[in-house]
């Protein structure tokens, strides 16, 4: 989960995603966003377009939320688990 605010946006996330899946054959990168409820400015179409790549079958998935933010943070997650390290 990144937290970013929209003025801001973290696109080498877009490219770690395709690097990912270039790396690894078996690796399929989903990335989705968010905006949070207290956000109360307004986000691109176009970046809501590019930090947005469904795929069903994803094992990686990278979720952007959208808030006011004074820098990028970074909260890492385990399938089905909790938190488990967290970076700014």
């Amino acid at each position: 989960m990144v937290h970013a605010n929209p003025e801001n946006p973290p696109y080498a996330l877009i490219l770690f995603a395709r690097l990912l899946e270039n790396s690894y054959s078996n690796a399929t990168v989903t990335v989705t966003s968010h905006i949070h409820s207290s956000y109360k400015g307004k986000v691109n179409g176009g970046q809501l377009a590019a930090f947005n790549k469904a795929e069903p079958d994803a094992n990686v998935t990278f979720t952007i939320i959208w808030k006011n933010s004074k820098s990028i943070v970074v909260k890492f997650f385990q399938h089905n688990s909790h938190m488990v390290q967290a970076c700014n």
